[in-house]
């Protein structure tokens, strides 16, 4: 069965052993590596046993000659348990070697008359030393540990530069993997405005994103704070504000989101998983406590006026609209976030 990335695992490999000279090392022995495993689970799946660990690796062997190569690798062989690589390069005999070019001649004599036992014995070096060099090359490949592998070492490691590896945190938004999408975003301080709109904007498509700063508030002063007779430190047209309240716009952002569908509009809403990842996006991302309000527009004549008996447009304060006519321009709905562990 194809897989939706590309071809059959079949197909790859009957063009690794028709063409493996076009192909780099580390390319023919991570596609085989996959094949095998791939093999390994469909056996497993059918409650077949799995053949010896042997069938699971590949022979790694360099070129018997002393002609230019042209490529890393000189031919891929499929063998009755596995394939034999055969490579041009890191070899103690063949064009590579750095021991003297007689050895590979005594070698290539050797075999001419069927006698193989000097080569196996190097090759069982060669098999150690290949299979060091693969994973030397992969090690620092992440990409390959992450999604081939499932390497949960380095999933903790790109967890990590957001912020992220706690799991716990990670386990408050359904598929957390997504969130090693938004990485350089968290990890950038401080964080801005235009991050957070980058940021819903990607998360919900078809979503415009609009973050206003600087918001209008009323906050209360502390009592110890407030205008009192005999206080030195309050000194009118200096620092003395009358009453209890005064007004503040280092605290305050408001979010806008749209305008969009009604469909769009009804799914942010009413879907728990949207709705769970919008406040935790803006809450992760806030590292700062803020008042945040949320306004949700929704595009023209997409609403519909409110009826009784009706589930969908009822919603007071929040999808209810009175209007009359066919045609309504936009629509907002604003919110109040409260934002869970914030201290406002």
């Amino acid at each position: 069965m194809a897989r939706p990335t590309g071809d059959t695992s079949p197909a790859i490999e009957k063009d690794l052993v028709r063409h493996g000279d076009t192909f780099s090392f580390f390319q023919i022995v991570r596609l085989l590596e996959r094949i095998q495993k791939d093999r390994k689970d469909l056996l497993a799946k059918r409650d077949v046993p799995a053949p010896g660990d042997r069938t699971l690796e590949s022979r790694i062997r360099p070129s018997l000659s002393l002609d230019f190569p042209q490529s890393e690798v000189a031919d891929v062989r499929p063998l009755p348990e596995g394939h034999e690589i055969i490579t041009t390069f890191l070899g103690l005999y063949g064009v590579s070697s750095p021991l003297p070019a007689f050895y590979t001649e005594d070698l290539m004599a050797a075999e001419l008359e069927d006698r193989t036992a000097a080569r196996a014995l190097l090759d069982i070096i060669h098999q150690h030393l290949y299979g060091l060099f693969y994973h030397s090359l992969k090690k620092y490949r992440p990409l390959y540990r992450v999604v081939e592998d499932q390497d949960p070492t380095y999933l903790d490691m790109l967890f990590s530069l957001g912020g992220l590896r706690d799991r716990g945190t990670r386990e408050k938004i359904r598929n957390p993997y997504r969130l090693l999408r938004y990485v350089g975003l968290f990890s950038q301080q401080p964080r801005s405005a235009l991050g957070l709109e980058t940021l819903l904007q990607d998360a919900f498509p078809g979503i415009g994103a609009e973050i206003i700063q600087c918001v209008a508030r009323r906050v209360k002063i502390p009592p110890d704070q407030r205008l009192t007779l005999g206080d030195p430190s309050c000194h009118v047209g200096v620092n003395a504000m009358l009453g209890e309240e005064v007004e503040d716009r280092t605290g305050k952002i408001r979010i806008s989101l749209g305008p969009m569908t009604r469909e769009q509009f009804q799914k942010l809403l009413n879907d728990s998983e949207q709705w769970d990842t919008l406040v935790f996006l803006i809450q992760f991302y806030l590292t700062v406590p803020l008042e945040c309000d949320l306004e949700l527009i929704l595009a023209e004549n997409e609403a519909s006026t409110a009826t009784l008996g009706s589930a969908e447009w009822s919603c007071l304060g929040r999808n209810a609209w009175l209007f009359s006519g066919s045609y309504c321009g936009q629509m907002r709905s604003e919110l109040h976030l409260h934002l869970p562990n914030r201290s406002l």
